[in-house]
């Protein structure tokens, strides 16, 4: 016999099968929601545009123009964020690029800092697959295939899920368009955490599916995408997506029947211990990163919200000016979904009693709560105090989650439109309150309506959304009038969902693809530098993470995680400025000159803007080596080599007593810093242990001379470096990259102690014979996280087993 669905055909089991050209329709489905995102981004899909917004900000090689290519006459005022890709995920892909080309695994990155964990940032992103491309051949043609394949990605799934609900074709394709073109990717294309929304309806088709079958492939499924979701990179994203799909999976298990509910459940939590077994490898060494680092996303940022009125760009995007240009003293989140889809979300609420309705006031009133959370309102604030909730700037990570759920009751609505399934009363009244509460909002929202606002702006968004708005209103009139008119109807509806949300993606905003990172031409003036050399640079040159593209290490870093060991230097003894960041910005020639802890983080070359000399020409310490590009290149002539042996040793018991000891040599400088000027980190060191019989021993090294003994670095990588030591006076060998678990050393093949030595760095005890040193970096953590996820294996193969054996059949868990 035949479903409701005629689509479908109900076997006797109860099982469902496609009807003859069924497929097809599934197919043509799919395409259309494909071509629709790459109409929306034809200047990269097919015009030689790039989602790469580097030649749009500065620092990205230490050029002017920043990629070094005639300046693009190109303004971007849609995306808030260009130089988070910029800066950070595209260098890091070049490091791992990098790190791979030389057969090794990026756990650890040298470019940056003193040194910092790679693959435990996290957002670093080696282990995601969909990044695999980009990894083996980071080019900005790479990276725009690979954003163009995640968007399409996400269309298609998005139309899956919708189709499982039991939706119209072209139902489904409105709620893929809806969320596949809302505002958090105009906003965001060009960082490539976007990845994890991508995942969201995955998560909820598995759910589903699991909710109606125990078969293996969809918990495989939901485990998969829950570990994809993860290994996308950006914690905050995945907390959200995760979240959605959690409490999604509860509605499902609430509207189950009671008797198959605790098999559910089990289903469900096999499903994520899954995931997270199969993400160990990248989360084990994030959770041990985590406690050792300096984290700006501190309890307390969960209550942060975007200014109330801006919810109104929900419905009219732009309504309060472009994202990058809010009108004056606003705060606004970062995206929009549109008239035409909050109108069609509000058409699904008044439906008849069913399994859609549910589904509809479900989505609908998770957006609502989310809207409400993300722009302050009362009554939903305590949100942003739960666990990990309260670390999450929601107005900036929360948004796709409303637009999914608003394009999924839109979608619904499109599928009312297309039945006729209309209660007027319902609708009007629904309708009614909320323009009501929309046009109070309005009125009440100065800034939209201030002197200041540019004539005609406020207008032309809001003329849009009644356009949209209205067109909604003749569909939906349309459908009750009689069946024939339906089809067209939802057609209708369609595609005022798609136009006008097309109408607010730019094509103009994008520069023409090029090289980012080409090598800069003042390279050639430090053509005699040591792999080892390290730069520093003022006025934003060469920006922090984009050194290792150039494979310079640098001493400063950008990062949503640093090293505390290193933060805590850095703030004590060369700079205040670093926050969440350390970029040389805000810093002054007198930060570095003559200061001794600043040579000893090896800085043999500074860079500078050739409008504000870093130096005067009195300076001994620095040595201009010559211009080019509009930068100055100044070679530091005090400069502590990478390695050496100190041979007076101050033991300390712990990190708080080591700074307390380093700044006694010093005295306060009104910046805050303490200058060290009453001992010479060449030659001691402040060594930290807990091992009372090595602290009596360090306490014996006190040699009064400053004889040098030779230290050479033989070869370094990222993960093993080896250094040969010549016979002298016994000591401390100090290299000054960051003290991190997981650094190990061998002193002539025998395993010996990695010190925490100076606050940030490593040191290992030496006595007077020559030898051969190696640290390697093999973290524990990391095998442990294989090892994890190396059990989903096993597991897997029982959860086979207990499904096909009388146990199984018996519970009917699995």
């Amino acid at each position: 016999m035949q479903s409701r669905n005629i689509e479908k055909e109900v076997l006797k089991d109860g099982a469902e099968r496609k009807l003859p050209g069924a497929r097809w329709k599934e197919l043509a489905g799919i395409a259309v929601c494909i071509v629709i995102v790459m109409v929306a981004w034809r200047a990269v899909a097919f015009e030689g545009k790039t989602f790469d917004g580097s030649s749009l900000v500065w620092g990205v090689n230490a050029l002017e123009p920043p990629t070094g290519e005639p300046r693009q006459k190109v303004g971007d005022l849609f995306r808030v964020d260009l130089g988070a890709s910029s800066w950070q995920t595209m260098p890091w892909a070049e490091v791992t690029h990098i790190e791979l080309k030389h057969g090794t695994f990026p756990f650890w990155n040298p470019f940056q800092a003193a040194g910092v964990p790679h693959a435990a940032n996290m957002q670093s992103s080696v282990m995601d697959p969909l990044l695999l491309a980009v990894n083996l051949h980071p080019t900005p043609l790479t990276w725009d295939v690979t954003i163009l394949f995640c968007f399409a990605l996400s269309s298609v799934f998005t139309f899956l899920f919708l189709r499982n609900l039991n939706l119209e074709i072209i139902a489904a394709i409105s709620g893929s368009a809806a969320y596949n073109l809302c505002g958090f990717w105009v906003i965001n294309n060009n960082n490539s955490y976007v990845r994890t929304y991508i995942y969201i309806p995955l998560l909820l088709l598995a759910v589903d599916k699991i909710s109606k079958s125990g078969k293996l492939r969809w918990i495989a499924l939901l485990s998969g995408s829950f570990c994809a979701a993860i290994l996308a990179g950006m914690p905050e994203s995945a907390f959200f997506s995760l979240s959605l799909a959690a409490l999604y999976a509860l509605y499902r298990a609430l509207i189950t029947p009671a008797q198959p509910r605790l098999a559910l459940f089990i289903r469900y939590g096999v499903s994520g211990i899954l995931g997270l077994l199969l993400a160990a490898p990248l989360l084990v060494l994030f959770l041990q990163y985590l406690p050792l680092s300096s984290n700006v996303h501190a309890p307390g940022m969960g209550l942060a919200s975007a200014s109330p009125a801006t919810i109104l760009n929900w419905l009219a995007p732009l309504l309060h000016g472009l994202p990058g240009a809010l009108y004056p003293g606003l705060t606004g989140d970062r995206s929009w979904s549109g008239a035409a889809v909050v109108a069609l979300a509000i058409v699904s609420l008044s439906i008849p009693a069913s399994s859609r309705m549910r589904d509809a006031w479900v989505f609908f009133a998770a957006a609502l709560v989310l809207l409400l959370k993300m722009h302050g309102f009362p009554g939903v604030q305590w949100l942003g105090k739960l666990p990990f909730a309260d670390q999450a700037i929601w107005y900036a990570f929360a948004p796709p989650v409303a637009n999914f759920c608003l394009a999924a009751a839109a979608a619904i609505g499109v599928s009312a439109i297309a039945k006729g399934e209309i209660r007027w009363t319902r609708l009007i009244g629904i309708g009614g309150i909320l323009l009501l509460l929309v046009g109070i909002l309005f009125i009440s929202d100065r800034p939209a309506l201030h002197p200041a606002v540019p004539a005609g702006a406020v207008r032309h968004s809001i003329l849009i959304a009644l356009v949209a708005g209205s067109v909604i209103a003749l569909a939906t009139l349309l459908s009750s009038f009689a069946r024939r008119f339906r089809i067209v109807a939802s057609s209708v509806a369609m595609l005022a969902v798609v136009l006008e949300l097309l109408m607010f993606v730019p094509t103009e905003t994008f520069a023409r693809r090029g090289e980012p990172y080409r090598t800069p031409d003042w390279v050639k003036l430090v053509s005699d530098r040591n792999p080892t050399d390290r730069v520093f640079g003022f006025d934003g040159i060469l920006y922090p993470d984009t050194a290792g593209t150039q494979e310079l290490q640098d001493v400063r870093t950008l990062d949503a995680l640093s090293v505390n060991r290193y933060v805590m230097f850095i703030r004590n003894f060369v700079s205040r400025t670093f926050v969440d960041r350390f970029t040389g910005e805000s810093m002054n020639p007198e930060d570095i000159a003559s200061n001794r802890m600043f040579d000893l983080l090896g800085v043999r070359y500074v860079l500078a803007a050739t409008s504000r000399p870093p130096f005067s020409d009195k300076s001994s310490q620095f040595a201009l080596k010559g211009t080019r590009d509009g930068i100055d290149v100044w070679e530091n002539r005090s400069v502590i080599p990478r390695a050496f042996v100190a041979t007076t040793v101050k033991p300390v018991h712990n990190l708080g007593d080591s700074l307390v000891l380093l700044r006694s040599f010093g005295h306060p400088l009104p910046a805050g810093t303490t200058r060290v000027d009453r001992l010479d980190p060449e030659h001691v060191a402040i060594v930290e242990t807990d091992d009372e019989v090595l602290f009596d021993s360090l306490s014996r090294f006190s040699n009064g001379n400053s004889t040098t003994r030779p230290v050479h670095i033989v070869s370094y990588a990222p993960d093993r470096i080896k250094l040969q030591v010549d016979s002298g006076t016994p000591g401390v060998l100090v290299l000054t990259d960051t003290y991190f678990p997981g650094w190990s050393a061998t002193v002539n093949g025998k395993l010996t102690p990695v010190l925490p030595t100076d606050v940030a760095f490593r040191g290992v005890v030496m006595d007077s014979n020559p030898a051969v040193v190696e640290f390697e970096y093999h973290p524990k953590t990391a095998v442990f996280g294989w090892v994890l996820a190396a059990t989903t294996i096993p597991l897997f193969l029982a959860l086979m087993w207990i499904q096909r054996s009388k146990i199984g059949k018996r519970v009917k868990i699995i």
